[in-house]
């Protein structure tokens, strides 16, 4: 079939289905506006209607002010003695009233009533023989009234009370009734007992609400069906309106108007919504159908005169060149489309080989080509009995870098080592370098590698991985600004450490891995089984930490702390306990540096924190408890920029005054004088709780520079308590620590107390506070906080 007929085929129905969905979606478009607008409409009519209502009780409610402030009632009130003054106040009431002005209603009735409700004047213009108890809001305002004012004391109530109450089928009466006394003013709503008390009663008359709809047939030119539904009673008369909108599926459309005082409906039957979209419906059928032709149309044309026509130029000359044995397309010169198609079809070969093989920001050899030649060099190493190796080494801190200072940096910096490497390379006496082939790569990020075949001697691994480190022997220096990157290499040498090209790139990689995690910078290891072991023991070991922490298999015990002078139990450091047999069976001296090594010390320490914290605060509540809770913490998180605000989020959380809370941090973790250790410790010290130094006297820390942290406390080492014992002549050294302590005021605690000996002489010389196993062992929480309360 040829091009032609596949367009017809292919294009017509596609754009057919294209351009009659799009006619859909802008037909329903349109018809949404339609009812959008109609809706929009509506709602403006019910707004103006409720508005008029509102306007309409408002007008009631100053009349019912203008009535009760005129002459006559205020004379009335003050000359009740006098028999004629009922008499002559009806009549006076009568007369005032129908001199009032009303705009939207009429008066139907008013009445004055008692304190019980009982009728002092009472008028119905409509109907002489009515009753005041024919008033319903009468009835439901005077007992509530009555009873919110009580027996007892002043009370603020809610003095007035209105009513939309629906009359025959389309008239409608606004009530309202105001009670107040005659011996305060009518803006005053609060009452006692001793106050007489009066109540006042309008009714209004609505005729005929529903005229106010007509004219919106006339706006949107299809019938409607109004409802009016009073709610009857309220004692506030609020003015927002609430309107929802509910669209049936057969276009019908339904407008509520919900108020305190009413409900106001408008729908419009879906036949007569439907007859506004007839129009619109024919004419997007016909806009689809001209649209379609005419794209149609223009789009074959277009594509046989500029695809279909150089193809089959292009067909034939491929065809001439088959039937003479010399299938050969060399680059066109021309300009044309075919031409144009040829070269960059050429180009295209030309790229994605140059990206299947070599990486775009560095221009080395990227993964494939490495995957390639090193299986490559290793068959040949195989077939020729030779060694092999694979280089392998990545940028340390380097994220850093792309954090710091951006990712076009980051490249600029890979892109600047790649050039120096090679660069670095170049000067080799390469005639007396007993290797035959040699091969960098950029496996990804900042990863790399060389690999190396035909090698007789390994120290030549050795000079290449030094040539490396040299590029990082002060950091990094790029455009005149050095960063501080470093580089860590892992080699692994064919047929000593592997037996395929993968477990060579593999055990490249563990060796790397290991190097990096040394406390060495710019360094390279040399794979062997024993560092394979240590790998797996540190994966494992990571492996168990992390699945305890998800588990939840850790527990907290307390190691109570004692008032040296009187005794007393005074607080108690908080100690990490495992549940996880495997965890527990390597034990904390093994699993917590692989855990400070992975990060996941971070998590163990948030663990702690926040456990701790919650059993803080349930102690407090429950038991009154004001000790002081101490919490250690790792040096890792002295690097850590969010542990302050993570803490002070934790004690938020659980309502723990900050003073009752001690961090411990071991002396040994820190350096003395870094300014970002001094930086943390101020920062959590700021929040109020207390900050100690642990294990005191096992580091480098001089008094002089105890001046520069914010510490409180001073734990002696348990080794200094130990010596009270094996020295019987000298001074022991523990004696030099709290003499300094007490010129720095510094608290003292004597940690590891054991004998009786140990805990007398700690107090003699002064010690604050004193925790040990002569006074107890580390306990539960429960029986911890028990032991607390007895004392």
């Amino acid at each position: 079939m040829k091009l032609s007929s596949k367009i017809n085929i292919i294009l017509l129905p596609v754009m057919v289905v294209v351009f009659s969905a799009a006619g859909a979606f802008s037909y329903n478009s349109q018809r949404i506006q339609l009812v959008s607008s109609l809706s929009d409409t509506v709602e403006n009519e019910l707004e103006h209607t409720s508005q008029a209502l509102i306007i309409a009780f408002h007008e009631l409610e100053s009349k019912t002010y203008m009535m009760l402030e005129n002459r006559h009632l205020q004379n009335y009130f003050r000359n009740q003695s006098i028999d004629s003054s009922h008499y002559y106040l009806k009549k006076e009431l009568i007369a005032y009233a129908e001199q009032l002005e009303l705009q939207y209603s009429s008066l139907r009735s008013f009445a004055l009533l008692d304190s019980t409700g009982e009728e002092v004047v009472y008028y119905d213009g409509i109907d002489p023989f009515s009753e005041v108890s024919d008033i319903s809001i009468v009835s439901k305002h005077i007992p509530e009234f009555l009873n919110s004012v009580g027996k007892k004391g002043i009370k603020s109530v809610k003095t007035t009370s209105y009513q939309l109450s629906k009359v025959g089928e389309a008239d409608f009466e606004l009530s309202l009734i105001k009670s107040f006394s005659p011996d305060q003013s009518l803006s005053l709503n609060t009452f006692s007992k001793g106050h007489k008390i009066y109540s006042f009663v309008m009714v209004f008359k609505l005729d005929s609400l529903y005229e106010i709809y007509h004219h919106i047939e006339d706006k949107i030119k299809i019938p409607v069906s109004v409802e009016i539904i009073p709610s009857n009673y309220s004692n506030s008369l609020k003015v927002e309106n609430e309107i929802t909108n509910k669209q049936s599926s057969g276009h019908s459309l339904s407008v509520h108007l919900n108020n305190e005082l009413w409900g106001i409906k408008i729908n419009l039957n879906s036949g007569d919504v439907e007859k506004l979209f007839k129009p619109y419906q024919w004419m997007f059928i016909v806009i689809v159908i001209v649209v379609t032709c005419i794209t149609f149309i223009m789009l074959k044309m277009l594509i046989i005169s500029q695809i279909i026509d150089p193809v089959v130029k292009l067909t034939k000359q491929v065809e001439s060149a088959s039937s003479n044995d010399s299938f050969f397309i060399e680059g066109a010169s021309g300009n044309d489309e075919v031409s144009i198609l040829t070269n960059k079809y050429i180009a295209l070969i030309s790229d994605l080989n140059n990206l299947a093989k070599y990486d775009k920001l560095t221009g080395l050899p990227n993964r494939n080509r490495f995957t390639s030649d090193l299986g490559r060099i290793y068959s040949n190493s195989r077939k020729y009995n030779e060694m092999c190796a694979v280089i392998f080494f990545d940028l340390d801190n380097f994220k850093h870098v792309n954090d710091q200072y951006g990712h076009q940096t980051g490249d600029m910096l890979l892109k600047t080592f790649s050039s120096n490497l090679v660069d670095s390379f170049v000067d080799f006496d390469w005639d007396n370098i007993k290797v035959s082939e040699f091969e960098f790569s950029r496996l990804a990020g900042d990863e790399f590698a060389i690999v190396v075949g035909g090698i007789e001697e390994l120290d030549v691994l050795s000079l290449f991985s030094q040539r490396i480190i040299d590029q990082f022997n002060q950091g990094f220096t790029l455009d005149d600004i050095s960063y501080d990157i470093g580089v860590s290499i892992g080699i692994s040498v064919y047929p000593n450490d592997a037996t395929n090209e993968t477990e060579l790139l593999k055990n490249a990689d563990a060796a790397m891995y290991s190097a990096k995690s040394s406390n060495e910078k710019n360094t390279y290891r040399f794979y062997s089984e024993k560092l394979d072991l240590e790998i797996k023991r540190y994966d494992e070991i990571n492996g168990l930490i992390g699945s305890s922490l998800e588990n939840n298999d850790f527990n907290l015990v307390y190691m109570p702390i004692y008032d040296c002078v009187n005794g007393s139990m005074i607080g108690a450091e908080v100690l990490l306990r495992v549940d996880s047999p495997c965890l527990s069976d390597i034990g904390p001296a093994e699993f917590i540096p692989v855990a400070e090594s992975s990060g996941k010390i971070k998590d163990i320490d948030y663990w702690v924190i926040e456990h701790a914290l919650e059993q803080l605060s349930i102690w407090i509540e429950e038991w009154g408890f004001n000790g002081v809770l101490a919490i250690n913490f790792s040096s890792w998180q002295l690097s850590n920029v969010e542990f302050v605000n993570k803490v002070e989020g934790l004690i938020k959380k659980y309502g723990v005054a900050p003073h009752l809370v001690e961090f411990e941090i071991t002396e040994t973790c820190f350096v003395p004088g870094v300014n970002k250790n001094i930086a943390i410790l101020s920062e959590l010290h700021d929040l109020g709780v207390k900050i100690s130094l642990d294990d005191f006297g096992t580091g480098y820390t001089a008094f002089s520079q105890l001046i520069d942290y914010p510490i409180d406390t001073l734990k002696v080492d348990r080794m200094f308590v130990e010596a009270i014992d094996e020295d019987t002549t000298g001074k022991p050294l523990i004696d030099i620590i709290v003499e300094m302590a007490r010129l720095y005021d510094l608290k003292v605690v004597a940690e590891g107390v054991e004998t009786r000996r140990q805990f007398d002489y700690v107090q003699h010389i002064g010690c604050h506070q004193v925790q040990g196993y002569f006074l107890s062992k580390p306990l539960k929480g429960e029986t911890f906080i028990q032991q607390w309360a007895k004392v």
